[in-house]
């Protein structure tokens, strides 16, 4: 379900997509902490949001996005790793 894999992030669908489209975007490292995150991942993770942004307004004529992180077991985020829903 890896759509694709870069030097520090990678995009992924949706297991259980909220909507059509859902994505996910995640550092390849394992990090739960957004302050945690390097530069280089934070550039990558952004760069990635906005081309995932882009494809699905191409395919799927998105005219919309929500894009979110969840961050902390109390926000609903998995312990291991933080990602970025589209």
């Amino acid at each position: 379900m890896i759509l694709h894999q870069g030097t520090h992030a990678f995009v992924v669908m949706n297991r259980f997509p909220y909507n059509s489209g859902h994505l996910m975007i995640a550092p390849r490292r394992h990090c739960y902490e957004l302050e945690e995150l390097s530069p280089k991942e934070v550039q990558e993770l952004f760069d990635l949001l906005k081309t995932s942004t882009q494809v699905l307004k191409a395919s799927l004529h998105a005219q919309g996005f929500n894009i979110g992180l969840n961050l902390g077991k109390a926000a609903g985020a998995g312990e291991e790793h933080l990602h970025v829903h589209v």
